[in-house]
């Protein structure tokens, strides 16, 4: 990938899902419970390797996503998600793949708790349910369920990523 194309737009997506965490923290009460389970402490980075875009997200006191402002690489993260390469992570963020069988092929290396994997990934595809069209959000979960009240929360979450999130 030498075009400056798919760094742009992973980049951008990277920044989208971030504050879509964010955001869904605070609009969906099932992403909340699932914070609930995480320890106080809890942060999770996900970066492409070796040095493309990366997402650092720490959980507050109440239990929800807020950015992190460490520096990259810095010691401290519980959960860390890696992407072996821009292709892979361009396949994953172009929803031609999901997020568990990217796993499965080796596409993602994760350090840390195999519970905490599950909590985020299931907190990821519950905010692609929100982000996506249906269509395409088939695509890239393991499993679709249309979450209740959808349309109203789905304004919420945009309105929540281009303003301030939180």
């Amino acid at each position: 990938m030498n075009s400056p194309i798919p760094r742009i737009y992973l980049a951008a997506l990277f920044w989208i899902t971030g504050r879509a965490l964010q955001a869904g923290s605070f609009i969906d009460e099932e992403i909340q419970q699932e914070l609930n389970s995480l320890p106080e402490d809890f942060s999770f980075a996900l970066t492409v390797f070796p040095d493309g875009p990366q997402l650092n997200l720490k959980l507050l006191p109440q239990n929800r996503l807020g950015k992190l402002t460490v520096l990259k690489g810095q010691p401290g993260t519980m959960l860390h998600m890696k992407i072996t390469s821009f292709t892979h992570a361009y396949r994953l963020f172009t929803f031609r793949q999901s997020l568990s069988s990217a796993a499965a092929r080796g596409d993602l290396t994760i350090q840390g708790s195999l519970s905490q994997v599950c909590i985020m990934v299931r907190i990821l595809e519950r905010v692609e349910h929100y982000l996506l069209p249906r269509r395409i959000a088939c695509r890239a979960v393991k499993r679709y369920e249309s979450p209740p009240k959808k349309h109203r929360r789905r304004m919420l979450l945009y309105l929540r990523i281009l303003c301030k999130s939180g």
